[in-house]
C-alpha cells in the first residue's frame, strides 16, 4: 500500500508525501522480502523518480543503479518495469551531463517499451 500511495502522490505532484511513502515502502519491502527482491527494486525505481523530480540527481541515479541489476535478474528482459528503469536512468544521466551513458540507456529502454506495447500506445510516445 505504501508503494501505491507513494506513486499516487508522485503523479499528483506531492513530492514530499511521495518521498515519505516510498521510503516507508522500501524499508518494509527490504525487511520482509530482502534487498534483492523484485518488489524492493520496483519501489526503488519509484523512489528514484521522486528524487529525479526533486532534481536530487545523485540520489536518483543511485536508486536506479541499485534497482537495475535486480530487475534484470528477476524479470524477463522485455518487461515494462525494466524499460522504465532504463528510461529513468537515461533522463538522470542526461541531466548529469553523461550523454553517452544516457543514450545507451534510452536505446535499451525504448527497445523494451516498443516490444511490450503496440506502436500507438501512450507508453511508446
Amino acid at each position: 500500500c505504501w508503494n501505491t500511495l507513494g506513486t499516487t502522490f508522485l503523479r499528483c505532484g506531492n513530492l514530499s508525501e511521495a518521498q515519505k511513502c516510498l521510503e516507508t515502502a522500501h524499508f518494509l519491502f527490504s525487511k520482509a522480502l530482502g534487498e534483492q527482491h523484485f518488489e524492493t527494486a520496483a519501489c526503488l525505481v519509484n523512489w528514484g523518480a521522486v528524487d529525479l523530480q526533486l532534481e536530487e540527481l545523485i540520489d536518483a541515479k543511485a536508486k536506479f543503479d541499485r534497482a537495475l541489476p535486480i530487475l534484470i535478474k528477476a524479470i524477463e528482459k522485455d518487461n515494462p518495469p525494466l524499460g522504465k528503469c532504463y528510461l529513468q536512468l537515461a533522463i538522470t544521466c542526461s541531466k548529469l551531463g553523461k550523454l553517452d551513458q544516457a543514450l545507451k540507456y534510452v536505446k535499451r529502454g525504448f527497445d523494451i517499451i516498443r516490444v511490450c506495447f503496440h506502436g500507438d500506445h501512450p507508453e511508446v510516445g
